[in-house]
């Protein structure tokens, strides 16, 4: 083992076994390096912590008795916080299978410290049947940003469930062809809004019942100037497409609140 590999070794041991709440001692380093079919002095840890720090790494380091014996990854990237908000959100997300979601919780909780994973568990609960069924939406997203950083049409069918709870694909089949110009997070769900040539217009479409799109490499319609994605995603998304009206509503004091 090389020096610059050892070190490497030293600095993942110390981020997985230790945290503020957690310290490894070097006994601890040495029974890794044992593990590894090395044997490590105490100078050496000695020195490769010194190496670590130097490098940047916030490494608490405790003397005992003059000897420096413990220590401790303190440099993380994430707050307890932070990662629990991202575990929920992944928990949550209707577009994202059950199984996705284990494996990304898995990772997200292996950024924290070993005394913090025990912490981070999904405080919202959703039931693998309202999950989506597998991953192709993940590579739908990724098709869709591919085309806008392209600025290119896409094309897809979309697809729609009968009363068997078949999917099937709409309008025998038809494909559309639409210039992408943003995907909207809105109600755990992902949509795609672009121009769409069946629409002739702006139009938006649910990413989790289109199939698989595809680069068709014609040019995106310019985006309309009038296109406001904050008021299309505060008014269509929770109403019914069509001309505004000005209206004067009248209520019973207790309903008010609705209405705020």
């Amino acid at each position: 083992m090389t020096n610059k590999t050892r070190v490497l070794y030293l600095l993942s041991f110390l981020k997985e076994q230790s945290d503020e709440g957690k310290a490894v001692t070097n006994a601890d380093i040495r029974h890794f390096f044992l593990s590894k079919g090395e044997k490590v002095t105490l100078p050496t840890i000695r020195d490769d912590i010194a190496s670590i720090r130097e490098a940047g790494y916030d490494i608490s380091v405790r003397e005992m008795n003059g000897v420096a014996t413990y220590y401790k990854f303190l440099d993380r990237e994430w707050t307890l916080p932070e990662l629990q908000i991202l575990i929920d959100a992944v928990s949550s997300g209707q577009f994202i299978s059950a199984e996705k979601s284990r494996q990304i919780i898995r990772k997200l909780r292996d950024m924290a410290g070993p005394t913090e994973r025990e912490q981070l568990e999904p405080g919202i609960l959703v039931s693998d049947h309202m999950k989506a069924p597998n991953e192709q939406i993940l590579y739908i997203v990724q098709a869709i940003k591919e085309a806008m950083q392209k600025d290119e049409q896409i094309s897809f069918q979309h697809f729609e469930y009968n009363e068997n709870k078949e999917r099937i694909p709409k309008h025998d089949g038809y494909v559309y062809n639409v210039s992408p110009y943003a995907m909207i997070w809105k109600k755990d769900r992902y949509y795609l809004v672009g121009w769409s040539e069946k629409h002739g217009g702006v139009a938006h479409f649910r990413i989790d019942r289109m199939g698989m799109p595809k680069l068709n490499h014609r040019p995106r319609v310019p985006e309309p100037d009038d296109l406001c994605l904050e008021d299309r995603t505060d008014k269509i998304f929770i109403m019914f497409d069509g001309p505004e009206e000005t209206v004067t509503l009248q209520c019973k004091n207790h309903a008010c609140e609705v209405f705020r």
